[in-house]
């Protein structure tokens, strides 16, 4: 996760896929297996097509298109409503939940109204992880709210009714926590 966009080349994919889940393979169940997404509308109508079994994870980072156009870089990657439309019809397709990922940040999508908006998109087939910001060298005013703040947003969304997965920091001490690994400095010897 976190290491390319999938959807960007479906029929790889598709064929990694296929190998994973093959008994001569590596033979992993369809639910041991989540794609991860930002959600390319165009990729996403043809991995849906494609009939894969597997989980899906759309990176969602904001219900706010304004807010989500800043975190996300769009690159094909559809609006908010596209999003809840691709989990809609994940769904009504394969009948597996879908599973929102959202990096909460201190003062940029942790507020009150970010919240009610992600609740707002939410129906019983989606649930939410809600993973606070690791710190990472290149974005240094990117930082995690509180774990009050933290507590406060997750409680709000299951006030809603959401299933909300929160994810406490691990790794983040070596440079090993989510979202830090793509982006590292190296220098040559």
């Amino acid at each position: 996760m976190g290491m390319g966009e999938p959807l960007h080349n479906v029929e790889a994919l598709v064929a990694a896929l296929a190998i994973l889940q093959h008994p001569d393979g590596i033979d992993l169940g369809s639910r041991r297996i989540t794609v991860s997404t930002s959600g390319p509308t165009k990729g996403f109508q043809q991995f849906l097509e494609s009939d894969t079994k597997v989980k899906l994870a759309l990176s969602l980072h904001a219900a706010i298109d304004s807010v989500r156009s800043k975190l996300v870089p769009r690159g094909g990657s559809g609006t908010v409503r596209d999003i809840k439309k691709m989990a809609t019809d994940w769904f009504a397709k394969t009948g597996r939940d879908v599973t929102f990922e959202y990096v909460l940040i201190d003062g940029i999508n942790d507020r009150n109204e970010d919240a009610d908006a992600l609740a707002d998109l939410c129906d019983s087939h989606v649930n939410v992880n809600v993973i606070p910001m690791n710190p990472v060298n290149f974005a240094p005013s990117l930082v995690a709210p509180s774990p009050e703040s933290t507590d406060r947003f997750a409680a709000r969304l299951e006030s809603r009714g959401v299933v909300v997965h929160l994810r406490r920091q691990r790794g983040d001490d070596v440079a090993a926590a989510c979202g830090q690994l793509a982006l590292t400095e190296t220098t040559d010897s």
